[in-house]
Parts: structure tokens; sequence; C-alpha cells
């Protein structure tokens, strides 16, 4: 809105702006910066995710064929292809089904609104799949190969169902708690040195797994993580606030000072407006940039996958490389983040990918 002009029609010249009978209008609200607390608490919201998809990853093949559970490579790789299938399913639905829950199925005494709702939902069908069926170690069916891998592959789609519930959500929460890509940036920065931690930590406790409880490491490695996991699980849940859930959140603004019009006082929010599916499903570039994100996850996760057989039938080494190795790999591959920024700047980031 434009300032009124005197009466005398002219534009007023800078240094008579202090003449104007009306004053001039307050500047915009920008909402103030998160707290450590509240960004460190949404952080590890996804280390009991983290953490189980670095035990997913590392070990769960070596697991299975082991004297543990005794599965052929057949039936190993079944059990897992049937969790990542699963996942890659359930992705998309829990997203659609998460913005679309409707005030009456949250509990806002519980803080549980529809974010963190399907986040507590997914958790659970992580800790009874996770920790009870996939790495308890139990045999419920023992000495029958073909309903053993039906029961283990059961509960990996379960559980890939529970961690892509806890993952679409978590990532949906966090344009909600602050409207500004700086304070975004500061969340997103957080959650990977999160996700950093979580594997540096599985493969310490698979070290010292191997030491303290050498015929069971992988029960204690899964043990530990569930109990780590759901420490940082309550305390997300007790910090981090939802919308509509009765604490107040960093992107609403408080009322509008006096004199102060509608644009005026709205939260300087970024201009993001949402599109639909269809919109991206049109672009181009949406298709090459998946299709390449997903040939390198896929050679990433490859790797980390059959690693440890490498480690252990290729080379003989003993079951505790299995963590020494690939953390020494993994703090390799995290070292290079910090010469990636000044590699872009003297390259080009497409030169740096390549």
């Amino acid at each position: 809105m434009r300032s009124p002009l005197p009466r005398g029609g002219s534009s007023p010249k800078i240094g008579a702006l202090e003449t104007l009978a009306v004053p001039l209008l307050p500047p915009a609200y920008v909402p103030p910066e998160l707290s450590p607390t509240l960004v460190w608490s949404y952080a590890v919201g996804h280390h009991y995710n983290d953490l189980c998809a670095a035990c997913w990853f590392t070990y769960l093949l070596v697991y299975l064929e082991g004297p543990s559970i005794g599965l052929s490579e057949t039936l190993a790789g079944a059990v897992m292809l049937a969790g990542q299938l699963a996942d890659g399913l359930a992705t998309p639905i829990v997203g659609l089904l998460s913005d679309r829950t409707g005030p009456e199925c949250q509990i806002a005494s519980l803080g549980l609104g529809r974010r963190k709702l399907w986040h507590a939902g997914g958790t659970a069908l992580v800790l009874v799949n996770f920790g009870l069926v996939v790495f308890s170690g139990l045999q419920p069916f023992a000495g029958d190969d073909g309903a053993t891998a039906a029961y283990l592959g059961t509960g990996a789609a379960l559980f890939n169902v529970g961690w892509a519930a806890v993952q679409v959500s978590y990532l949906s929460l966090l344009p909600e708690l602050h409207p500004g890509r700086v304070e975004r940036t500061r969340l997103q920065a957080a959650a990977y040195a999160s996700t950093v931690c979580a594997n540096l930590v599985v493969f310490g406790l698979f070290f010292c797994g191997t030491r303290l409880w050498p015929d069971h490491p992988f029960q204690f490695v899964a043990l530990l993580v569930t109990a780590i996991g759901l420490a940082t699980t309550v305390l997300f849940h007790r910090v981090v606030r939802e919308a509509g859930c009765g604490a107040p959140l960093a992107v609403a603004a408080p009322p509008p000072p006096a004199g102060a019009t509608a644009a005026a006082a709205a939260p300087a929010a970024d201009d993001d407006a949402p599109v639909g599916p269809a919109f991206w499903f049109a672009q181009p570039e949406y298709h090459w940039c998946c299709s390449v994100y997903m040939f390198t996850r896929l050679l990433s996760n490859l790797s980390l996958t059959y690693l440890a057989f490498f480690v252990r039938d290729a080379l003989s080494l003993p079951t505790s490389a299995l963590s020494t190795v690939l953390a020494t790999i993994y703090l390799a591959s995290f070292g290079a983040t910090f010469v990636q920024p000044s590699l872009a700047r003297r390259l080009s980031r497409a030169t740096v990918y390549s």
C-alpha cells in the first residue's frame, strides 16, 4: 500500500517523510529463530529410522545367512526384497493419507497432529517388527526354511511400512516448524548430523557386540538400537509441537501491531505455492533428477550391502572387521562432503557429481 501524499499532490522528498501526519506502516513480522533445543529435538526424530537403516543395509543379509537363522542366499534376498517393495509402495501412500488426515483422527491431548500421529504409528511398527521379528533371533518355524522366510519377510515388509510412515511424516513436519529457508536449512543440517551419528553408533555397537556377546552380536546391536531409538523418539515427541496441538509454533505470528494492515503484519513466509503431482510429472527435469538420484542410491546401497560379504568371505577377516572397515569407509565418505563445496565452486556441481 502506498503512503498518502500531501495535499499539494507532489511526492514528498526523503527528508520530508517525518512531516507526514500518517505514521509509516510497521515492518513485516519475521518469526524468531528456532531454539537449539527445538532444532536438535527435531533432528533426533528420525534417529531411530537411521539406526535401523544402518543395520538393515549393512548386516541384514549377513545375519539371515549366518548361524542364527541359516537361510540360503535366495531366501535371504527374498526377505530383503519383500521389505524394499513394501517401502516403495508405502511411501507415496503414506504421504497422501497423511495430507488427508482430518482433525477427527488427531489426538491433540497427546500432541499428535496429522504428522506426529503417523510418526508414532510408524515407530510402533518399527519397534515390533525390527526388534521382535527380524533381528530377535526367534524362530517359531525352526527347521522349515520356507516358513521362516515367509515369517521374516512379513516382518520385513511391516517394518518398512513403519519406516516409511516415520520418514514421510518427519519430513512433512519440517516446513510447518518455520517458514524461512535459513531455519529450515538448520533443521536439515541437524538431521543430517543425526544420520551420520546413527551410522557410526551402529558400527560401534557391532564392534562392542563381537566382544561382549560374540555368539549373538546382531541381537546385541538390535537391543541397544531399540533402546536408543525409543529414547530419541520420546524426546522428539516431547519437545517438537505440531500446529493445532496446543503449543505455539514459530510460524504463528503474534497479533498485528496497531495501525498495521493484514499485508504488513503477515509472516514473511516463502512464496512457495503448493502444486499437485501432475505438475511435477509433466516436468522432464523431475524425471531426470529422480533417475539420477535413484541409480546413485542403488549403487550406494549395493556397495554397502555386499561390502560386508567381501570383508567376511573374500578377505577372510574376523567378524569385528564388519564394523571397523565399514566405519573407516563411511568416515572417508563423510569427510569428502567437506571438500565438495570448494570443488563445486571451482568446477561445477554437475562435474563434482560425475
